[in-house]
Formats: C-alpha cells, sequence, structure tokens
C-alpha cells in the first residue's frame, strides 16, 4: 500500500480506515477518532532528559503534536531556480511520478 502523507493530513477519516484495512486492525469510529490524536500519545513527547536516546524525533511536531493539513505540490515543473543538471530534475520527477505525484 503507498500513503502519501499529505492525502491522510488533508482527509484523515477515509484514509486511516483503508490504511487499517489494509493492516487488518481496528476500523471502528473509536480507532479512527484515535488515531488522528498522535498529540494524545504517550509517545508525543520528548523522552526523560536522562533516558540516553538521541534523536530519532521530531522537534517541531514534538512541541505541538497536533496534525495538520498541508499543501500538495501543483506541478512538477522544474524550479526556476533549479541549479542541478536537468537530468537530475528529470529523476525526481520520475520518482515522484512512482510515488502518486502527477
Amino acid at each position: 500500500m503507498r500513503v502519501r502523507a499529505e492525502d491522510v493530513l488533508n482527509d484523515m477519516n477515509p484514509h486511516l480506515r483503508a490504511i487499517a484495512e489494509w493492516l487488518g486492525i481496528r476500523v471502528d469510529q473509536d480507532a479512527i477518532e484515535s488515531m488522528t490524536h498522535p498529540e494524545l500519545s504517550p509517545f508525543a513527547s520528548f523522552g526523560p532528559a536522562d533516558s540516553g536516546v538521541r534523536g530519532g524525533n521530531d522537534p517541531s511536531f514534538l512541541s505541538n503534536p497536533r496534525p495538520h493539513q498541508v499543501a500538495v505540490p501543483i506541478s512538477l515543473d522544474e524550479p526556476g531556480n533549479w541549479m542541478e543538471s536537468s537530468s537530475a530534475w528529470e529523476a525526481v520527477v520520475d520518482l515522484a511520478n512512482r510515488l502518486g505525484y502527477p
């Protein structure tokens, strides 16, 4: 199953339900509703300073762990300020197409 974060964040319930069905886990409304609130998870915060855990988290998310809508790229046209070769951009576009970006 391929999942684009933009799709899930912009329209959570149907996408989370589809993911849960694919995983074979609960898809009732309570289960889906709890998935829309990662800020309530015990893992949605910084761990104890003396835990020895370093990295592996997103400080921006952990400072406000609430889902938010995100913009979907409107174009895969080469940006005007692209400094690399055209073949590098073509590789980016090819990968984006394979990941579901038209």
